[in-house]
Protein backbone atom coordinates (compact mmCIF):
# COMPACT_ATOMS: atom_id res chain seq x y z
CA UNK A 1 0.00 0.00 0.00
CA UNK A 2 1.70 3.39 -1.07
CA UNK A 3 1.96 6.32 0.76
CA UNK A 4 -0.31 8.28 -1.84
CA UNK A 5 -3.00 5.27 -1.42
CA UNK A 6 -2.85 5.92 2.65
CA UNK A 7 -3.50 9.85 2.09
CA UNK A 8 -6.04 8.53 -0.27
CA UNK A 9 -7.86 6.74 2.07
CA UNK A 10 -8.17 9.40 4.54
CA UNK A 11 -8.91 12.01 2.14
CA UNK A 12 -11.81 9.88 0.78
CA UNK A 13 -12.98 9.07 4.55
CA UNK A 14 -14.17 5.32 5.28
CA UNK A 15 -17.29 5.45 2.46
CA UNK A 16 -15.17 5.41 -0.18
CA UNK A 17 -13.08 1.80 1.14
CA UNK A 18 -13.12 -1.27 -0.88
CA UNK A 19 -14.30 -4.51 0.85
CA UNK A 20 -11.04 -5.35 1.41
CA UNK A 21 -10.74 -3.09 5.57
CA UNK A 22 -9.49 -5.21 7.59
CA UNK A 23 -6.18 -5.85 5.33
CA UNK A 24 -6.37 -1.96 4.84
CA UNK A 25 -6.08 -2.01 8.60
CA UNK A 26 -3.43 -4.03 9.50
CA UNK A 27 -1.20 -2.00 6.27
CA UNK A 28 -2.23 0.95 7.95
CA UNK A 29 -1.03 -0.37 11.69
CA UNK A 30 2.12 -1.03 10.78
CA UNK A 31 2.72 1.98 8.64
CA UNK A 32 2.01 4.09 12.00
CA UNK A 33 2.88 1.65 14.68
CA UNK A 34 4.36 3.48 17.89
CA UNK A 35 7.62 2.30 19.68
CA UNK A 36 7.41 2.06 23.80
CA UNK A 37 9.76 5.07 23.35
CA UNK A 38 7.37 7.42 20.79
CA UNK A 39 9.36 6.50 18.11
CA UNK A 40 7.34 6.22 14.43
CA UNK A 41 8.06 3.36 12.64
CA UNK A 42 7.67 3.72 8.96
CA UNK A 43 7.92 0.85 6.75
CA UNK A 44 10.51 0.67 3.95
CA UNK A 45 8.79 2.29 0.89
CA UNK A 46 6.67 4.74 2.77
CA UNK A 47 8.03 8.57 2.05
CA UNK A 48 8.58 10.15 5.65
CA UNK A 49 9.22 13.36 4.45
CA UNK A 50 5.59 13.79 2.64
CA UNK A 51 3.62 11.68 6.10
CA UNK A 52 5.28 14.26 8.12
CA UNK A 53 4.67 17.45 5.69
CA UNK A 54 1.55 17.24 3.97
CA UNK A 55 -0.84 14.68 7.07
CA UNK A 56 0.79 15.02 10.23
CA UNK A 57 1.34 11.45 11.77
CA UNK A 58 -1.46 11.36 14.57
CA UNK A 59 -4.11 10.94 11.90
CA UNK A 60 -2.88 8.15 10.36
CA UNK A 61 -2.89 6.85 14.12
CA UNK A 62 -6.21 8.12 14.48
CA UNK A 63 -7.36 6.53 10.99
CA UNK A 64 -5.99 3.43 11.62
CA UNK A 65 -8.04 3.36 15.01
CA UNK A 66 -10.81 4.34 13.28
CA UNK A 67 -10.36 1.93 10.17
CA UNK A 68 -10.03 -1.08 12.72
CA UNK A 69 -13.20 0.05 14.59
CA UNK A 70 -14.90 -0.41 11.24
CA UNK A 71 -13.84 -3.17 10.27
CA UNK A 72 -14.29 -5.25 13.76
CA UNK A 73 -17.98 -4.29 13.24
CA UNK A 74 -17.93 -4.36 9.75
CA UNK A 75 -17.18 -8.05 10.98
CA UNK A 76 -19.69 -8.71 13.71
CA UNK A 77 -22.55 -7.74 10.76
CA UNK A 78 -20.82 -10.66 8.64
CA UNK A 79 -21.11 -13.35 11.24
CA UNK A 80 -24.86 -12.24 12.09
CA UNK A 81 -25.48 -13.46 8.20
CA UNK A 82 -23.23 -17.09 8.65
CA UNK A 83 -25.93 -19.31 7.17
CA UNK A 84 -27.64 -17.22 5.40
CA UNK A 85 -28.09 -18.36 1.49
CA UNK A 86 -27.18 -16.05 -1.12
CA UNK A 87 -29.84 -14.12 -2.25
CA UNK A 88 -31.57 -14.22 1.13
CA UNK A 89 -32.56 -12.17 4.30
CA UNK A 90 -32.65 -13.06 7.85
CA UNK A 91 -35.53 -10.43 9.53
CA UNK A 92 -36.01 -9.93 13.56
CA UNK A 93 -38.17 -13.13 13.66
CA UNK A 94 -35.49 -15.03 12.30
CA UNK A 95 -37.18 -16.42 9.14
CA UNK A 96 -35.30 -16.44 5.69
CA UNK A 97 -37.10 -13.78 3.01
CA UNK A 98 -36.23 -14.06 -0.78
CA UNK A 99 -34.79 -10.87 -1.43
CA UNK A 100 -36.93 -10.63 -4.38
CA UNK A 101 -40.05 -10.60 -2.27
CA UNK A 102 -38.36 -7.32 -0.33
CA UNK A 103 -39.13 -3.97 -1.80
CA UNK A 104 -35.79 -2.70 -2.74
CA UNK A 105 -36.36 0.60 -0.58
CA UNK A 106 -36.71 -1.88 2.24
CA UNK A 107 -32.82 -3.19 1.75
CA UNK A 108 -31.44 -0.17 0.83
CA UNK A 109 -32.76 0.85 4.13
CA UNK A 110 -31.05 -2.74 5.82
CA UNK A 111 -27.59 -1.26 4.11
CA UNK A 112 -28.07 2.01 5.11
CA UNK A 113 -28.24 1.35 9.07
CA UNK A 114 -25.62 -1.29 9.06
CA UNK A 115 -23.26 0.91 7.26
CA UNK A 116 -24.81 4.08 10.10
CA UNK A 117 -23.16 1.72 12.80
CA UNK A 118 -19.90 0.64 11.10
CA UNK A 119 -19.18 4.75 10.69
CA UNK A 120 -20.63 5.58 14.13
CA UNK A 121 -18.13 2.83 15.78
CA UNK A 122 -15.32 4.51 13.98
CA UNK A 123 -16.12 7.74 15.01
CA UNK A 124 -16.84 6.76 18.84
CA UNK A 125 -12.69 4.87 18.41
CA UNK A 126 -12.04 8.10 17.41
CA UNK A 127 -13.22 10.33 20.03
CA UNK A 128 -11.89 7.82 22.35
CA UNK A 129 -7.97 8.06 20.78
CA UNK A 130 -8.70 11.83 20.09
CA UNK A 131 -9.79 12.11 23.92
CA UNK A 132 -6.91 10.13 25.85
CA UNK A 133 -4.00 11.68 23.68
CA UNK A 134 -5.55 15.45 25.07
CA UNK A 135 -5.43 13.97 28.34
CA UNK A 136 -1.54 12.22 28.25
CA UNK A 137 -0.66 15.43 26.28
CA UNK A 138 -2.09 18.22 28.42
CA UNK A 139 -0.94 16.38 31.38
CA UNK A 140 2.89 16.26 30.48
CA UNK A 141 2.55 19.93 29.75
CA UNK A 142 0.99 21.01 32.81
CA UNK A 143 3.99 17.97 34.83
CA UNK A 144 6.74 20.19 33.07
CA UNK A 145 5.28 23.60 34.06
CA UNK A 146 5.10 22.42 37.72
CA UNK A 147 8.38 20.86 37.95
CA UNK A 148 9.71 24.36 36.16
CA UNK A 149 7.95 26.05 39.39
CA UNK A 150 9.69 23.06 41.99
CA UNK A 151 6.65 21.15 42.20
CA UNK A 152 6.95 17.07 41.82
CA UNK A 153 7.52 15.57 39.05
CA UNK A 154 4.00 13.45 38.99
CA UNK A 155 0.54 15.43 38.07
CA UNK A 156 -1.66 14.62 40.89
CA UNK A 157 -4.91 13.26 39.97
CA UNK A 158 -6.93 15.33 41.66
CA UNK A 159 -10.55 17.02 41.09
CA UNK A 160 -10.34 20.55 39.47
CA UNK A 161 -9.62 22.01 35.94
CA UNK A 162 -7.01 22.73 33.50
CA UNK A 163 -7.42 25.51 30.81
CA UNK A 164 -4.62 25.79 28.21
CA UNK A 165 -4.87 28.66 25.58
CA UNK A 166 -3.42 29.08 22.10
CA UNK A 167 -0.61 32.08 21.58
CA UNK A 168 -3.53 34.36 20.14
CA UNK A 169 -6.37 33.87 22.75
CA UNK A 170 -8.39 32.17 20.24
CA UNK A 171 -8.23 28.32 20.75
CA UNK A 172 -9.20 27.05 24.52
CA UNK A 173 -8.75 23.07 25.94
CA UNK A 174 -10.23 22.50 29.33
CA UNK A 175 -9.78 19.44 31.39
CA UNK A 176 -12.22 18.76 33.78
CA UNK A 177 -11.43 16.52 36.46
CA UNK A 178 -14.31 15.64 38.49
CA UNK A 179 -14.92 13.40 41.71
CA UNK A 180 -17.81 10.41 41.31
CA UNK A 181 -19.21 9.44 44.02
CA UNK A 182 -22.31 7.04 45.19
CA UNK A 183 -24.44 6.43 47.80
CA UNK A 184 -24.35 3.93 50.38
CA UNK A 185 -26.81 1.93 51.98
CA UNK A 186 -27.55 4.47 55.16
CA UNK A 187 -28.48 7.11 52.74
CA UNK A 188 -31.80 5.45 53.25
CA UNK A 189 -31.97 6.49 56.40
CA UNK A 190 -31.09 10.04 55.62
CA UNK A 191 -33.94 9.81 53.01
CA UNK A 192 -36.66 9.02 55.76
CA UNK A 193 -35.26 11.70 58.17
CA UNK A 194 -35.44 14.23 54.93
CA UNK A 195 -38.93 13.59 54.27
CA UNK A 196 -40.29 13.22 58.24
CA UNK A 197 -39.25 17.25 58.22
CA UNK A 198 -40.81 17.65 54.98
CA UNK A 199 -44.08 16.46 56.05
CA UNK A 200 -43.66 17.85 59.91
CA UNK A 201 -43.40 21.51 58.02
CA UNK A 202 -45.41 21.18 55.03
CA UNK A 203 -47.16 24.30 55.52
CA UNK A 204 -44.24 25.95 55.28
CA UNK A 205 -41.95 24.28 52.38
CA UNK A 206 -42.38 26.11 49.63
CA UNK A 207 -43.19 24.03 46.02
CA UNK A 208 -38.94 24.40 45.03
CA UNK A 209 -38.11 22.26 47.72
CA UNK A 210 -40.63 19.94 47.53
CA UNK A 211 -39.92 19.39 43.92
CA UNK A 212 -35.56 19.17 44.65
CA UNK A 213 -36.80 16.90 47.64
CA UNK A 214 -38.85 14.55 45.06
CA UNK A 215 -36.47 14.93 41.85
CA UNK A 216 -33.18 13.68 44.85
CA UNK A 217 -34.77 10.38 45.46
CA UNK A 218 -35.63 9.27 42.37
CA UNK A 219 -33.67 6.33 40.81
CA UNK A 220 -32.04 6.05 37.45
CA UNK A 221 -32.85 2.77 34.93
CA UNK A 222 -30.06 1.17 37.39
CA UNK A 223 -31.93 2.18 40.20
CA UNK A 224 -29.37 4.26 41.68
CA UNK A 225 -29.93 7.58 42.90
CA UNK A 226 -28.21 10.36 41.47
CA UNK A 227 -25.26 12.24 43.77
CA UNK A 228 -25.68 15.43 42.17
CA UNK A 229 -29.46 15.33 42.87
CA UNK A 230 -29.15 14.47 46.25
CA UNK A 231 -26.46 16.93 47.29
CA UNK A 232 -28.26 20.08 45.64
CA UNK A 233 -30.37 19.60 49.18
CA UNK A 234 -27.35 21.10 50.59
CA UNK A 235 -27.92 24.62 49.20
CA UNK A 236 -31.43 24.68 50.68
CA UNK A 237 -31.71 27.20 53.16
CA UNK A 238 -32.84 25.48 55.76
CA UNK A 239 -31.98 25.91 59.08
CA UNK A 240 -34.03 23.33 60.77
CA UNK A 241 -31.78 21.03 62.92
CA UNK A 242 -33.68 17.84 61.94
CA UNK A 243 -33.14 19.04 58.37
CA UNK A 244 -29.22 19.55 59.20
CA UNK A 245 -28.48 16.60 60.71
CA UNK A 246 -30.28 14.82 57.29
CA UNK A 247 -27.94 16.58 55.63
CA UNK A 248 -25.02 15.51 57.78
CA UNK A 249 -26.24 11.51 56.97
CA UNK A 250 -26.48 11.88 53.70
CA UNK A 251 -22.74 13.36 53.16
CA UNK A 252 -21.91 10.44 55.34
CA UNK A 253 -23.19 7.81 53.17
CA UNK A 254 -21.10 9.48 50.32
CA UNK A 255 -18.57 7.46 49.06
CA UNK A 256 -15.90 8.62 46.53
CA UNK A 257 -15.90 5.90 43.52
CA UNK A 258 -13.04 7.69 41.34
CA UNK A 259 -12.39 10.41 39.30
CA UNK A 260 -13.79 11.34 35.66
CA UNK A 261 -12.22 13.47 32.94
CA UNK A 262 -14.32 15.78 30.90
CA UNK A 263 -12.47 17.12 27.41
CA UNK A 264 -13.61 20.45 26.52
CA UNK A 265 -12.75 22.68 22.93
CA UNK A 266 -13.52 25.84 22.37
CA UNK A 267 -12.94 29.04 20.03
CA UNK A 268 -13.77 32.44 19.35
CA UNK A 269 -12.93 34.46 16.68
CA UNK A 270 -10.93 37.54 18.76
CA UNK A 271 -9.58 37.50 22.05
CA UNK A 272 -11.87 39.88 22.87
CA UNK A 273 -15.14 37.72 21.94
CA UNK A 274 -16.87 35.16 23.88
CA UNK A 275 -15.71 31.22 24.29
CA UNK A 276 -17.93 29.03 21.89
CA UNK A 277 -17.72 25.23 22.64
CA UNK A 278 -16.78 22.94 20.30
CA UNK A 279 -19.21 20.32 19.81
CA UNK A 280 -19.44 17.44 18.42
CA UNK A 281 -22.66 16.58 16.74
CA UNK A 282 -23.75 13.94 14.77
Amino acid sequence: MSNNKVKAMIEEGVTGFSDDTAVNAKALRKAVELEAGGSTVIPPGYDVESIQGDIPIIMYQLFSVMLDAYAQESDAQAKETEGVPAGFTRNEKGHLIPNVQIEDKRLLENALINESHCLMAAMSAGADMIRMHIHSEADALCSMRIIDAGGSELLPQEPGKVSLRNMDGTRQVQIDRRATMSLSPEAAVAQEMVMACVERRSKDVDKLLLSMVDAAWKTNADGDLSVSKVSALFSLPCRDADWLEAMDAIRASMRGTGIKTYTRLYSRPTANDKWVLIEAKV
